[in-house]
């Protein structure tokens, strides 16, 4: 029996390795223990709970002999890692070790097999002072980044766990768009364009647990699981090391703990993958975000970052006609061309560039005098086309608008830009020294020269008549 509560404090020692930076001995026997938590970090939060009591049994000079611990209560799930023996006392199972605390499911086991010790402590501060005092003996469980378990006895009255975990941090940019332009957190962008984003994890020492979810807008559509890409540092990490899902607008990427257990130092992990602008994007502000979080540790609704943001936009043009009076001109057709003198066309809720103007897609004002919108246009300098004129009316000359240059803001007014245009009634007569203008001079010649020749011809016939 004594071998048994040997090998027991063993293991117990073993597992409370993970996170102790030193415990204090006392020499006298204390009534009651405490637990400290140094290194604490700003808005974190320690919860204290305590597993199995401890009975504690003494040698003739009042020194510690042996522990043994106990519990009331069915070990449910911890069964997993814990067994009572015949004396009735726990023990830890052959072959667990101290790598057993970083398991999420003991972490869970604990949390609700315990009974929580007073009230969780969140840290104003980095190095903010978080104690627990007069506490019974027994087997204790911290819950934060930390995920430590710790013995407090009379031979360990006083456990210290440094909280040594560094926190991640999580960034979002925008590398690239197949058509339009970016910065690193804003992009503008056509519908049907790719948007490739990429999410930097700065992983530390210690990670456990994480998990980052990309939350995409329904204008941008998500990618399929297979085509995100994760590396470390630009190397690819073994696909079985991480699990991806993409549920609806949501990509979820989670690294397996046997991976993050190989984190020995603090190293980059990158996330990379495409979404396509769709004609459900909105035009103009206040564009379409998404939003990226990284978790981590067992209580991930603390252990987050804030959220990454990262948005796209999309632009639009919309021509109203009137006639030189400003009453409102329907039937007239407009199509809109690119700076590569190619017109637009937009079919499926792609926007492409084609060469031919009869492949174009041409919108008509209506009674209105407004044209349908040309959507889901990227920044640079459009030309308007008057395809189809009125009847009775003149066509425009071709007019050009430019959608962002780069000296304005993204605001509502430079994404959608309106434009009216004026069609004049009648023929316009060219101007003079135009070919136009010497042909009725010439018919005005020719209708004179007409005439005389007709007054001499008539003059001659009465002469010889007489």
């Amino acid at each position: 029996m004594m071998k048994t509560k040997k090998v027991l404090s063993v293991l117990l020692v073993a597992l409370m390795a993970l996170a102790f930076s030193g415990m204090t001995a006392f020499a006298a026997d204390p009534t009651s223990g405490s637990i400290e938590v140094t290194g604490s970090k700003k808005d974190q939060t320690y919860t204290l709970y305590k597993l199995f009591d401890a009975q504690i049994t003494f040698k003739e000079d009042g020194t510690q002999r042996a522990i043994a611990y106990t519990t009331e209560n069915d070990l449910g799930d911890g069964a997993e890692w814990f067994e009572i023996n015949d004396n009735g006392f726990v023990v830890a199972k052959e072959g667990v070790d101290e790598d057993w605390a970083k398991d999420p499911d003991a972490i869970a086991w604990a949390k609700d097999f315990g009974t929580q010790v007073g009230e969780a402590k969140t840290a104003a501060s980095d190095g903010a002072e978080i104690k627990w005092d007069d506490l019974g003996w027994g087997y204790y469980f911290v819950d934060s980044t930390l995920g430590a378990f710790i013995s407090v006895t009379t031979d360990n009255p006083t456990g210290t766990i440094a909280d040594k975990n560094e926190l991640p941090t999580l960034t979002k940019v925008i590398t690239a768009v197949t058509a339009g332009s970016n910065t690193d957190t804003d992009a503008i962008a056509e519908f049907g364009s790719k948007v490739s984003y990429k999410l930097t994890v700065a992983a530390k020492p210690g990670a456990e647990n994480y998990k980052v979810v990309d939350t995409l807008p329904a204008g941008i559509t998500a990618p399929a699981a297979a085509d995100v890409k994760v590396t470390n540092g630009g190397t690819e990490i073994a696909a079985d090391n991480y699990t991806v899902t993409v549920d609806g607008q949501k990509v979820t990427v989670e690294f397996k703990k046997a991976y993050l257990d190989t984190i020995t130092e603090a190293k980059d992990l990158f996330i990379e993958f495409d979404g396509t602008v769709n004609n459900q994007a909105v035009i103009g502000e206040p564009g379409n975000e998404s939003s990226a979080v990284l978790t981590w540790g067992h209580s991930n609704d603390k252990n987050k970052t804030d959220e990454q943001l990262a948005t796209v936009y999309t632009a639009q043009i919309t021509i109203t006609k009137t006639d030189e009076d400003d009453a409102a001109l329907a039937k007239a057709g407009f199509v809109i061309k690119n700076a590569d003198e190619k017109y637009y066309k937009l079919a499926d809720g792609v926007v492409t560039w084609v060469d031919s103007i009869d492949e174009a897609t041409e919108q008509v004002s209506g009674d209105d005098g407004v044209v349908p919108a040309f959507v889901g246009l990227a920044n640079g300098t459009y030309t308007l086309v008057e395809k189809t004129v009125p009847d009775g009316y003149n066509k425009m000359d071709e007019e050009t608008v430019t959608i962002l240059t780069a000296s304005e803001d993204v605001t509502d007014s430079n994404l959608k830009k309106e434009v009216t245009i004026e069609n004049k009634a009648g023929i316009t007569l060219p101007e003079t020294g135009a070919m136009g203008t010497q042909i009725f001079y010439i018919i005005g010649v020719l209708a004179i020269l007409g005439a005389g020749v007709f007054m001499v011809t008539n003059k001659r016939m009465a002469k010889e008549e007489i």
